[in-house]
């Protein structure tokens, strides 16, 4: 007989100690085991095996196991050789982290009159240790935390985001722009308030007065209202709302204290608006002015309204008179061949322009010459305050060679040729 020798049952390993030193994350959906006990007696090494769900046992002898899937795992000690292995230490791969949600947001845009930033508030329902956070991507602008508004905000590209203080993790960016208080119009005169030096005063700033703002300014309303050039007529109804002197035709509603208005010369007189109303004058009459009338500058805007008009009533035009070289402002100088006498008015028709006691009117009437002092309806000596007696008194109606006013004198009878000294 052989003897043999039995050997003694080999001891269980002991139980390991382990921990899970990494749980996954919103970046890193895996998780890592790290076995710290017992040390490895020799040929055992450190076993680790997936129970929910099943993963493959997998074993080293440094007791580090990464890229761990979300699940349960079972960790022990084995030794290939005698098949030994201890009792097993359960782990907990936690799931993955969620992101949040991706955010909503009421945005406030700047906007007239006076609200120059923006806001942006989220209107997410935010879960525990969520907040807000709002980058500025263009201009670049530091993250800035906040449980809801965002206020006071410059123009530019932004993104808001909802962060998980605890995990770290963020949702999707929402992308928001915040429009610039510069680009609107306020006043809706047609120039941006960023160009705009008075961009609440339609009538007021860096005025471009050749153009009319568009009716689809959001702000047109605004500047119709207004009556940029002080003429009566607001800017909406306006043929020519810069034009003081361009209106509905109504007298008596003008601003007079607008500057524009003041500067104009709407009758074309030579004195402006401003100066015929200070001085009690009428800027709308050409032929009415505060000093004495001279002939205007034929660069005046509104030269042609006094050129045809007719300062003395002559029947003459003024322009023609300039034109002719005669007085526009006296009614006995003009050039008969351009007197049109279904015109002549006043001071025309009560001038006596040859001093013979008879108006204008009246020789004109009856047929008589208005030039010749001795061709009257009926002979008279006139008055010597008449402002052409003069001319009355030079000449010599009865031909006798004296003069009317040196019979007047010597107290003989000038239409008597018969009668003289």
């Amino acid at each position: 007989m052989v003897p043999v020798t039995i050997d003694a049952v080999p001891a269980l390993p002991a139980a390991p100690t382990a921990t899970v030193t990494q749980q996954p994350t919103c970046s890193d959906g895996t998780g890592v085991v790290d076995v710290t006990a017992p040390a490895l007696a020799i040929g055992e090494v450190y076993e680790l095996t997936g129970t929910t769900p099943m993963v493959p046992a997998m074993s080293n002898t440094t007791g580090d196991f990464s890229g761990l899937a979300p699940g349960t795992y079972d960790v022990t000690v084995f030794n290939p050789t005698t098949g030994c292995e201890s009792a097993p230490l359960t782990v907990v791969v936690n799931s993955v982290t969620a992101n949040p949600l991706a955010p909503t947001a009421a945005i406030t845009q700047p906007g007239c009159p006076t609200t120059t930033l923006g806001m942006i508030s989220g209107t997410s329902t935010l879960l525990t240790d969520e907040v807000y956070q709002l980058t500025g991507i263009n201009p670049v602008v530091a993250a800035q935390t906040d449980a809801v508004d965002f206020t006071a905000l410059a123009a530019g590209e932004y993104e808001l985001i909802i962060v998980n203080q605890v995990t770290g993790c963020v949702s999707t960016p929402l992308a928001i722009v915040i429009d610039d208080y510069a680009d609107l119009d306020c006043d809706g005169d047609g120039t941006p308030n960023g160009s705009d030096t008075s961009p609440l005063d339609p009538c007021a700033g860096d005025l471009d007065i050749t153009t009319i703002p568009a009716p689809t300014d959001p702000n047109f309303a605004i500047w119709a209202a207004a009556d940029c050039d002080g003429d009566g007529t607001l800017n909406g109804v306006d043929t020519d709302p810069y034009d003081p002197c361009v209106d509905d035709g109504t007298i008596g509603d003008e601003d007079t204290t607008n500057p524009l208005w003041q500067a104009a010369d709407c009758d074309g007189d030579g004195e402006t608006n401003g100066v015929e109303n200070a001085n009690g004058s009428d800027p709308y009459d050409p032929c009415v002015v505060s000093g004495a009338q001279t002939i205007p500058d034929p660069a005046n805007a509104n030269y042609v309204i006094w050129a045809g008009a007719d300062c003395d009533g002559d029947g003459v035009t003024n322009g023609v008179e300039v034109m002719d070289g005669t007085s526009p402002f006296d009614p006995c100088d003009f050039n008969a061949a351009n007197q049109d006498i279904t015109t002549v008015a006043e001071p025309f028709s009560s001038s006596d322009c040859d001093g013979d006691g008879e108006t204008n009117g009246e020789e004109i009437a009856n047929g008589t010459d208005i030039f010749d002092p001795c061709s009257v309806m009926v002979q008279t000596i006139p008055d010597p305050s008449d402002e052409n007696y003069a001319i009355w008194a030079a000449a010599d109606c009865d031909g006798d060679g004296v003069t009317n006013g040196d019979e007047v004198l010597a107290g003989t009878d000038p239409f008597d040729p018969c009668d003289f000294n």
